[in-house]
């Protein structure tokens, strides 16, 4: 490099060291959060890729990196444009069958894909995994290697390509980049958009250690760089993470480009229709779309005449100045009113004040508050929260007149983008609902919760929780249901009534069901069938845990499940017996509660009626180990609403499970067959190479062993669901 990088290296040694001290007491807090774990025997959970992404038209290897990755020998896209074949290793010693190089894949891109964020998940033995994001563009793709944590001699960067690497814990990493005269280079660390823990930092210093530009990431947000007017010369880039956290779960990619023809990558989603980061109320695919930016705004500060109904898109002002828009209404008319910006992934925070305009006789102008619009509504629970700042309301006029609404951006921090977009709709009401739904972490403190797959054991159950979201003051009661599930996999349908917000949905698993992995889908309808929606799939990106207190969440591209047949469930809970009873208002109903125990199951079983309902109440009931029945004695209240209400029980129990005995029995059997091949009067040849086989398998058994003992675990499951009919 030309110059003298010293004074560079200067500058970071006192941040550096700083920062190694502070990362150690932050790797201990990680520690104590993340040790903090329970007994659950739980689905695979897919943590990171060694490569989150690949060339339109190439060929790449991948690795995979998580919890219960055992035996995965299989990827599934969400679009069959990306293939991928698992490796073999050699065969084993005197035996024809070819030997699987478990969670290590050639993956295959076609060339005519677009570019976008595509979506992967594992199946292996323990299921199917909660997917991750893979990256698509027709940028060369740097395969990972080990990236430069000296600032003499950082990584080269090549315009038009895509480095991949991950952040390491109390470093930074150093890149080298050369611009020629009159370049300008867009510089997108991709990270959040990855499903990685990283909260990125990019610096841009001279040769001589100024720093040039900066930018930092934020929550569902990465950082870039567009870098303008430097002169002609080498340059370093440091990257880090904001906590200078480091790991797999801390991947991010690297994109160079020309800044006149650069992707922009946070558009890039035509598989993954948008992010669900801590908030978000789905509508519909527009919505989830950056809106164009409309020319005709020249003086945003001014009042624009609309004429009803209205939907443009529209930038807030760099300068934090309000928009203004005036419109007529009769007396008695009704709109709904809504902005939509952070849903678009902006990072705003807008106002909506609707004003009346009244003049007097003097002609002076004046104008009067009539409704205040912020927040959102919110719904969720411990895991998955929507909420928008975005506000979204009815509007109906008290009088015959001229209004205006005043919008304005709250939040009046510097942000990562020139100016943000939001879009105004003021529509008649169209009375609706949306419905959300994503896999049940299994545990009885709802702010437990990690990124989930699907393992039904044959027997067993599994939970979606489905969300339901009521627009423009829809009332009613929702059906919901899953349909096209394959043989053997049943699920009632439930009902969300009129005064709740969510439900729970049982998979069921009977003890034939065969061995698959499948993709369903949940649908709601309203009680006259007039409306039907397909639920919104969410799934889990970041748990709590590397020194945050914080869940992210965003929407996927489909819900899975995998029925395992070499796994039976040592125990079944129904709840009802499938028919929907009647209760009136004011009396109590007895639910039966069966319990099917098999091997693994003889202890007492915690049942905690979960989904209630307003008004009705029933106490958790304890089943004793010997007992297989019980009943749920339930109080309606005399004040409880009409209307159908669909309840679970939560059950806590202890069970003894065995991982993956197949694994032993495998690695016994291939033991046993080269001790029969040695007593073989042909083989006699071939003796001593078959002795030493018959040693590394009796070490393969032993090692198997392990996977083979059983487990004692607290385990929380569901019950499958009733549906009680309160009636006057």
């Amino acid at each position: 490099m030309r110059g003298n990088p010293f004074p560079l290296r200067a500058n970071l040694i006192a941040s550096r060291a700083i920062v190694a001290s502070g990362a150690i007491v932050l790797c201990l807090l990680v520690l104590v959060v993340e040790g903090n774990c329970y007994a659950q025997f739980l689905p695979a959970e897919l943590r990171s890729l060694s490569q989150t992404g690949a060339q339109a038209g190439s060929q790449s290897d991948l690795s995979v990196a998580g919890d219960r990755l055992d035996e995965v020998r299989e990827l599934r896209f969400s679009h069959p444009g990306i293939t991928a074949h698992a490796k073999t290793l050699t065969k084993l010693a005197f035996s024809d069958e070819p030997v699987l190089q478990f969670g290590h894949f050639t993956v295959s891109v076609d060339t005519n894909l677009p570019t976008g964020r595509y979506e992967v998940r594992t199946v292996g033995r323990h299921g199917v995994s909660n997917p991750r994001v893979f990256l698509v563009s027709p940028l060369q793709n740097i395969a990972p290697s080990p990236v430069s944590h000296d600032v003499l001699t950082p990584t080269k960067l090549a315009t038009g390509t895509i480095v991949h690497g991950a952040s390491t814990a109390a470093n930074v990493d150093f890149f080298h980049l050369s611009i020629a005269a009159k370049e300008s280079v867009r510089i997108d660390l991709l990270a959040q958009q990855l499903d990685s823990r990283m909260l990125g930092q990019l610096r841009l210093y001279d040769p001589d250690g100024r720093e040039l530009a900066s930018s930092r990431g934020a929550d569902t947000v990465d950082p870039f760089l567009v870098l303008d007017d430097l002169p002609a010369g080498d340059y370093v880039l440091a990257v880090h993470d904001l906590m200078y956290r480091g790991g797999d779960d801390y991947h991010y990619q690297l994109a160079i480009q020309q800044s006149e023809s650069a992707i922009d990558f946070s558009n890039t989603t035509p598989n993954v229709p948008g992010k669900l980061p801590q908030s978000c109320l789905p509508e519909s695919s527009t919505v989830l779309m950056v809106p164009p930016v409309n020319t005709a705004v020249q003086s945003p500060s001014s009042e624009q005449s609309i004429d009803l109904p209205h939907e443009g898109d529209w930038w807030f002002p760099a300068n934090h100045e309000e928009h203004r828009f005036e419109f007529a209404a009769k007396q008695g008319e009704t709109y709904a009113l809504e902005i939509v910006s952070q849903r678009l992934g902006e990072p705003t925070d807008a106002r909506m004040i609707v004003q009346q305009v009244e003049t007097s006789d003097s002609n002076a102008t004046k104008y009067k508050d009539v409704l205040t619009i912020d927040d959102s509504q919110e719904i969720g629970d411990g895991a998955l929260t929507l909420r928008t700042r975005d506000p979204i309301n009815r509007f109906t006029a008290p009088v015959t007149a001229k209004y205006r609404l005043v919008i304005r951006d709250l939040d009046v921090g510097e942000s990562l983008q020139a100016r943000q977009a939001f879009r105004l709709q003021v529509r008649h009401p169209r009375p609706n609902f949306t419905l959300v739904a994503y896999p049940v972490y299994p545990h009885k403190d709802i702010n437990q919760s990690r990124p989930l797959g699907s393992k039904l054991f044959r027997g067993g159950t599994e939970s979606i929780r489905v969300f339901a979201i009521r627009r423009d003051d829809w009332t009613g009661p929702i059906n919901v249901s899953i349909q096209s599930l394959p043989a053997g996999v049943t699920c009632n349908s439930v009902t969300i009534a009129a005064n709740q917000s969510q439900s729970l949905l049982t998979l069921l698993a009977s003890e034939d069901a065969a061995s698959e992995t499948f993709d369903f889908q949940v649908i709601g309808q309203s009680s006259d069938k007039s409306m039907a929606v397909t639920a919104v799939p969410a799934a889990m990106v970041v748990a709590r845990g590397g020194g945050r207190n914080f869940v992210l969440s965003r929407i996927t591209t489909g819900l899975a499940a995998h029925v395992s047949a070499d796994d039976v469930s040592p125990i079944t809970i129904q709840l009802g017996d499938n028919s929907e009873l009647d209760v009136k208002k004011g009396q109590s109903l007895s639910l039966p509660v069966k319990i099917t125990r098999r091997e693994g199951n003889a202890q007492p079983c915690v049942c905690r009626p979960r989904d209630l309902g307003p008004g009705i109440t029933a106490s958790e009931i304890t089943i004793a180990g010997d007992k297989a029945e019980g009943n749920l004695d339930i109080k309606v209240d005399a004040k409880s609403v009409v209307g159908s209400y669909s309840l679970w029980l939560q059950v806590e129990t202890k069970v003894s499970i065995r991982a993956n005995p197949q694994s032993l029995a495998r690695a016994e059997a291939y033991r046993d067959s080269l001790v029969k091949l040695r007593d073989v009067p042909a083989q006699m040849t071939n003796l001593e190479a078959i002795k030493a086989a018959i040693v590394e398998a009796e070490k393969r058994v032993e090692a198997e062993k392990a996977t083979a003992k059983p487990q004692d675990l607290t385990v929380y499951l569901p019950s499958t669901t009733a549906t009680i009919r309160v009636v006057d």
